[in-house]
């Protein structure tokens, strides 16, 4: 499963990445550390799930999402 984190705060990732991991080694999380870095991410790739820290550099996670969710240059599986 491709999971696609957007936090700005790198240590925070490494540490979810690694529980995530733990669980399952079928999850493979990659690292955005802006909304329009992780627009950007979503339009090039594919992923089975996006989470969102709420307070990440040029929107809020809520907006992020919601842009995400009506984005026409994004797919969703």
């Amino acid at each position: 499963m491709r999971i696609l984190h957007v936090d700005d705060e790198p240590d925070f990732i490494d540490i979810a990445s690694t529980l995530l991991n733990l669980k399952d080694d079928r999850f493979s999380v990659e690292l955005a550390t802006s909304a329009s870095e992780g627009v950007d991410r979503l339009v090039s790739t594919e992923f089975d799930c996006v989470v969102s820290d709420y307070e990440i550099p040029g929107q809020n996670g809520i907006e992020f999402l919601e842009a995400v969710v009506g984005g026409s240059r994004v797919r969703l599986r």
